[in-house]
């Protein structure tokens, strides 16, 4: 965050930037750059309508407020399990959770979420819905077994065995092909 305020962190850096655009009413001003910042300034206030939008969804549902990206991941607003009065952003996707970053405050969270490009509000029910497909479950056991490899209590040869296992019951179709 660049501001003191997540909520309209694009706002002031858009006014600051146009700050710096050549002053249309001084003809001395041959200010080269100008042109540049007063493109960037149009990009951050278009980021801000999305930004605005955003906060309106998680002013409505609050914690757990969820956004997906144009790939079709997922961002959600969480307190922080292992952080006392910290807030996370959780991200997942289809075959289970990827990646978190841990905050000081739910706007800064909201914020990062759309800095990363999560900026479509979908419905907080979305974790609990993609959470019960099989590829969730096959991607978060096959994680599991990865853990396990990794922390050596199993072999790679007994790993991949009951990862064919879990490909059979989870994705018969990709069961085949390996």
């Amino acid at each position: 965050m660049k501001t003191d305020n997540a909520r309209k962190e694009y706002e002031i850096r858009a006014r600051d930037l146009r700050s710096l655009a050549k002053d249309e009413t001084d003809p001395d001003d041959e200010s080269l750059v100008s042109d540049l910042f007063v493109d960037a300034a149009k990009a951050l206030e278009a980021k801000q309508e999305k930004l605005d939008l955003m906060f309106e969804h998680y002013d409505l549902h609050g914690l757990g407020s969820t956004f997906e990206d144009t790939h079709g991941r997922w961002a959600v607003v969480l307190p922080d399990a292992t952080c006392a009065g910290k807030f996370r952003c959780q991200y997942f996707d289809k075959r289970g959770f990827f990646g978190h970053t841990t905050l000081a405050s739910a706007d800064a969270v909201v914020l990062e979420v759309c800095d990363m490009g999560y900026r479509k509000p979908v419905p907080s029910s979305t974790l609990d819905t993609v959470s019960q497909k099989p590829e969730w479950h096959l991607g978060v056991q096959s994680l599991a077994l990865r853990q396990a490899v990794e922390d050596g209590q199993m072999s790679r040869e007994e790993a991949e065995l009951k990862y064919k296992a879990l490909l059979l019951k989870y994705s018969p179709e990709q069961a085949i092909a390996v």
